[in-house]
């Protein structure tokens, strides 16, 4: 974990965390609240009680000294973690029950973790500015979110069977018939309550777990381009470049040679 820029008026610290795959961390706690954008993986947190699935797109807060425990997904997890400082804090508790460890996810998220990690990876004399801008936006989103909490979401009970069939199956492909019959539910339900909830299609879901799990083997392994893509899903190296861009808005060399 390596400290990549600090500002003391809104934010503290921001550090891009990367995290081992089938790894663990136990019970512990932080003397600071912090903030996490998560931009590729996925792990399961047990906080308050509960157990929490988070992935890729996810914003989420955790209250200090909230005893914690994460269990990182086989392809392990590439987080961004900050430190508010109290003029984050104090905005964010106007807006969000901070103390029920919220969290939201949303593509713009996704994004924003995007273009964070590529400023931090690639800081120059502008980079500082930049970042600055990016933090106080995904403070906005947060904010501004439906935001579910370590104590329960607003969304629908079967949601979580849903997400864990999407990401189990997310290389192999799936049909949205079978999801629904998965859950019992009709497809055309299971597709509005899905985008509700998480603001994009199943299919926009299906293309970021793919290429955010592509980012996770572009930094943590030298194999080919196109060894990568067929692992993750794709078609081909051109399908993985295009689908690349298109979420994070970098093409698959230019994000290794950033974060190698």
């Amino acid at each position: 974990m390596q400290q990549a820029w600090s500002d003391s008026s809104w934010f503290r610290s921001v550090r891009v965390a990367r995290y081992a795959g089938a790894s663990s961390m136990p019970r512990h706690q932080h003397d600071e609240a912090s903030l996490c954008i998560v931009v590729a993986g996925r792990y399961e947190e047990r906080i308050r009680g509960h157990a929490v699935e988070h992935a890729a797109g996810h914003l989420l807060y955790c209250p200090a000294f909230e005893p914690h425990a994460q269990q990182f997904a086989h392809e392990g997890a590439l987080k961004i973690l900050i430190e508010p400082a109290p003029a984050a804090l104090d905005y964010l508790g106007r807006h969000l029950s901070l103390a029920q460890a919220p969290y939201a996810q949303s593509t713009a998220i996704g994004a924003l973790g995007g273009r964070l990690l590529r400023e931090l990876a690639g800081a120059d004399t502008f980079s500082t500015v930049v970042v600055q801008g990016l933090l106080l936006e995904s403070l906005g989103f947060f904010a501004r979110a439906d935001a579910g909490t370590a104590t329960g979401t607003r969304a629908p009970a079967w949601l979580p069977r849903a997400i864990d069939f999407i990401e189990t199956h997310a290389e192999v492909g799936f049909s949205l018939a079978e999801l629904a019959h998965t859950l019992d539910r009709h497809p055309v339900h299971v597709s509005r309550e899905f985008r509700r909830v998480h603001g994009r299609t199943i299919g926009d879901y299906v293309r970021e777990l793919r290429v955010r799990r592509a980012a996770v083997l572009l930094a943590a392994s030298r194999k080919p381009l196109g060894e990568i893509a067929l692992i993750c899903g794709f078609f081909d190296q051109a399908h993985l470049t295009r689908s690349f861009k298109a979420v994070l808005k970098t093409t698959p060399a230019n994000f290794r040679r950033n974060v190698g």
